[in-house]
């Protein structure tokens, strides 16, 4: 994981906790959404009293559609392999805390200048 942090001295209203739990949330998904051996990368920035925090990981394509569902309650594209572990809450607790604050998060795809490689890039801003 490539972690990038532009400034090192976070402002947000975010309580400590909270704080963990977005980057938990983030992180999380940027790591079992990617391929093995495939990078990541990680963005934190702060500015005018606001957190920035961008994931970026290769991914499938994001259709409009799937764009929407990914932060619904109970929604995952992830796979449990047997594994009994709730999946489908953390896009969803993240956007409320977001929503909670009256901050910003987003989801698109990102591309590689010859097309070979796709990315699915997380942002936020609280």
């Amino acid at each position: 994981m490539n972690v990038d942090i532009e400034n090192y001295e976070l402002e947000t209203s975010l309580k400590e906790n909270e704080l963990v739990d977005l980057f938990g949330i983030l992180i999380d998904n940027m790591l079992e959404g990617s391929p093995k051996l495939s990078e990541c990368y990680l963005t934190i920035n702060s500015k005018d009293q606001k957190l920035m925090v961008t994931t970026r990981n290769e991914g499938p394509k994001l259709t409009y559609q799937l764009q929407e569902k990914l932060f619904s309650k109970g929604y995952t594209t992830k796979q449990s392999y047997g594994i009994k572990k709730r999946r489908g809450f953390g896009l969803y607790n993240l956007s409320k805390l977001v929503e909670e604050y009256n901050g910003t998060y987003y989801v698109i795809n990102e591309y590689t200048k010859d097309l070979s490689k796709t990315y699915i890039v997380f942002h936020v801003e609280v």
